[in-house]
């Protein structure tokens, strides 16, 4: 186990998963390998998180995958098709807000943060008014501003910068959480942004809201630092010794390494990993995925505040329920 050096605060931010019900269902080779038996596709739902601050301020990190997919820049369309991948539709964000009392379209949200501008990250930020602030990370501007078409090749449209703050952080403070580089985005300690490149460039992270960092919790469990309890009765969901075989009898290595082709350099990636599961070392620390499925029949409560939700016991099982999608060993 390990514990992460967090800055201490008297202030916190309540937490709130949203879970629209779009599900992007790819082959596991484009995410993770290797590739087990009865777990050739993935089906990744696209988690949005609301933070409410002391204040009243509201901010959204990330806004999934949009429901009308098919309005996105046309070479994201195209590559969609092309890969194989297969999208269901879920409600649209502001209606799942609308139904909280949350009115986008009227300011409710002050800011929205893209952990990186993948399709099934920065949904459709054209409901939100331009009083809206979005905030991207280090590198973002360069690398995909403007949009298209101006840039035919960025993945997001330009209209969606124009008039409106986007505001980068470029992580120069000189804090650092756990080895990523950090910013304190509330200025009282409440809410940390890291910086957690290798996925992209740009790539943010909160404390425990870990986007794209890992596709997969099997890419960064079992570790060192949370080695896979055999004997736990989590391991009810799966039999232990088959646990054991995938993981070549080492209960310290992860299941998954991330597959070439989608990250922007995997050297890094694989050091932002490692230092993700010294996080997950930390019974501090609640480490959510984007694309966890096995966090999906935890989200009703967490949609309560995931704070109040949140116990050592339920974490511990959540920690592993990801085994039970494994499938057969081959």
């Amino acid at each position: 186990m390990t514990t992460i050096d967090i800055p201490e605060s008297v202030q916190a931010v309540d937490v709130f998963a949203i879970d629209t019900g779009a599900i992007l269902d790819i082959p596991t080779s484009t995410f993770v390998k290797p590739v087990y038996g009865g777990s050739e596709r993935l089906q990744c739902p696209a988690y949005v998180f609301l933070i409410r601050h002391t204040s009243g301020r509201q901010v959204l990190f990330d806004l999934g995958l949009r429901h009308d997919w098919n309005n996105l820049p046309p070479q994201k369309v195209k590559a969609i098709n092309k890969n194989g991948w297969r999208i269901t539709a879920g409600k649209s964000l502001e209606q799942v807000l609308a139904a909280d009392g949350i009115d986008v379209a009227e300011g409710a949200v002050d800011t929205v943060i893209w952990s990186h501008p993948h399709l099934d990250h920065v949904g459709d930020i054209s409901v939100f008014p331009q009083t809206t602030t979005l905030v991207v990370g280090k590198g973002f501007k360069t690398e995909h501003m403007p949009g298209y078409p101006l840039n035919p090749s960025s993945g997001v449209w330009n209209s969606d910068f124009e008039s409106r703050d986007v505001h980068q952080i470029d992580f120069e403070d000189g804090l650092s959480i756990g080895g990523f580089p950090a910013h304190d985005y509330f200025g009282d300690g409440s809410l940390f942004l890291l910086d957690t490149p290798g996925h992209m460039k740009s790539h943010v992270w909160f404390i425990f809201m870990g986007g794209d960092i890992a596709h997969h919790p099997g890419q960064i469990r079992p570790s060192s630092y949370r080695p896979l309890p055999v004997s736990s009765p989590v391991l009810h969901l799966v039999a232990s010794d088959e646990m054991v075989k995938v993981s070549d009898g080492d209960l310290k290595k992860p299941f998954y390494k991330p597959a070439p082709g989608i990250h922007h350099d995997m050297n890094i990636l694989q050091d932002s990993l490692e230092a993700v599961r010294k996080f997950d070392g930390d019974d501090r620390v609640l480490i959510l995925l984007a694309h966890d499925s096995s966090l999906r029949e935890h989200l009703e409560s967490f949609r309560n505040n995931i704070d109040k939700a949140f116990d050592l016991k339920t974490h511990d099982q959540m920690r592993w329920e990801f085994l039970n999608g494994l499938g057969s060993i081959s």
